[in-house]
């Protein structure tokens, strides 16, 4: 997290000269706890500011007023599911896939196994 504060304070320096992003969308609530602290260091109004995790802190840093939303997911399905993925891939059967259709990385789709979560805001 000390990274990401460093990375934000340079970027309002350097690339927000007085001004502020509109949307800071970060990949955990940690990061998001980051870059109020260098927000606010520098004196300007928070942007909407979007975490992961549904983390003490983030739940917090809502509360707060602080963040604008957290994305929580079950770790668990999800560590679940990747060791499954690894297995089959292993063991060279079919990994259990319930998308084929809808994930693209620009070059083609890739079939996947897309976890449930849910929006806190």
């Amino acid at each position: 997290a000390a990274a990401v504060e460093k990375a934000m304070r340079s970027y309002l320096q350097d690339d927000y000269k007085g001004t502020r992003p509109d949307i800071v969308c970060t990949a955990s609530d940690d990061f998001v706890t980051a870059c109020i602290t260098a927000i606010e260091a520098r004196k300007r109004e928070l942007p909407l500011l979007t975490g992961i995790g549904a983390t003490e802190a983030g739940l917090a840093n809502l509360d707060a007023g602080k963040q604008s939303f957290t994305v929580e997911m079950d770790l668990y399905l999800l560590d679940e599911k990747a060791v499954a993925l690894v297995d089959a891939v292993l063991w060279d059967k079919d990994p259990e896939l319930n998308d084929t259709e809808n994930t693209p990385n620009n070059a083609a789709i890739i079939p996947s196994y897309l976890c449930e979560f849910t929006v806190k805001p």
